[in-house]
């Protein structure tokens, strides 16, 4: 890593890199004579900047007024497994959509999602989805029904795209909702995710702890690109 600047502040390790990464919080556990440490990054501002800026070039030859923005778009997940349920949830993802072409785009950071166990967090974050090596998911995609967005009304609709997730792109077809109310734009959409398609692997000892299938539910609140969204 090409560090600019680094500092040590207790248990959290402070460091700007080119990444654009505002830290690493060190976490140490010790068991009989050996210590064990955990990183976790957390995005900085760099991070932030660089997803707005791929909804620019993303959609950059599209008329501004048809651009809407959801800067906390919410995601969560659930699986259901015979000895335990697991579930997850950020709002901290971003995704834009064009109301004329109807193409529409997710980016979320995997490490921003929140476990109510802290334990499933790391094996989620480390072992699973490996977030270090693949920091984040996206999805590419598109409405493919005849339906007017500019029109105040509730549509339901049909998305086409591509999702990544773990490195693997899979293309997905789902089913979801757009609500258009007073220059305002919300969606809503349930979608399942076979892990094994995005090579997402499960040691066997857990295997019982863990669907095959996740159910993902997202949610967006949309403005304006007019730079007060």
């Amino acid at each position: 890593m090409d560090k600019v600047r680094s500092r040590t502040a207790g248990s959290l390790l402070l460091i700007q890199d080119r990444s654009g990464y505002a830290g690493t919080r060190m976490t140490a556990f010790t068991t009989g004579t050996q210590t064990i440490y955990t990183m976790t990054r957390y995005p900085g501002i760099r991070q932030i900047i660089s997803l707005l800026g791929m909804l620019s070039m993303l959609l950059a030859k599209a008329n501004a007024q048809d651009i809407f923005i959801s800067r906390n778009a919410s995601i969560s997940f659930y699986s259901s497994a015979p000895i335990e349920d697991i579930q997850a949830k950020t709002e901290k993802a971003v995704s834009a959509l064009n109301i004329s072409s109807k193409a529409i785009y997710f980016k979320v950071g995997i490490n921003t999602f929140k476990f109510p166990k802290s334990l499933m967090q790391e094996h989620f974050n480390e072992d699973y989805l490996e977030s270090d090596k693949y920091p984040y998911s996206e999805f590419k995609g598109k409405i493919v029904d005849d339906v007017d967005l500019h029109q105040d009304g509730h549509y339901e609709v049909t998305v086409q795209g591509d999702l990544t997730i773990h490195n693997v792109t899979k293309n997905y077809t789902t089913k979801g909702s757009i609500d258009v109310r007073g220059g305002k734009v919300t969606s809503h959409s349930v979608f399942n995710v076979r892990l094994a398609d995005h090579n997402i692997k499960i040691p066997r000892i857990v295997v019982k702890n863990i669907a095959e299938v996740v159910q993902v539910t997202v949610d967006a609140d949309y403005l304006p690109n007019n730079g007060n969204s």
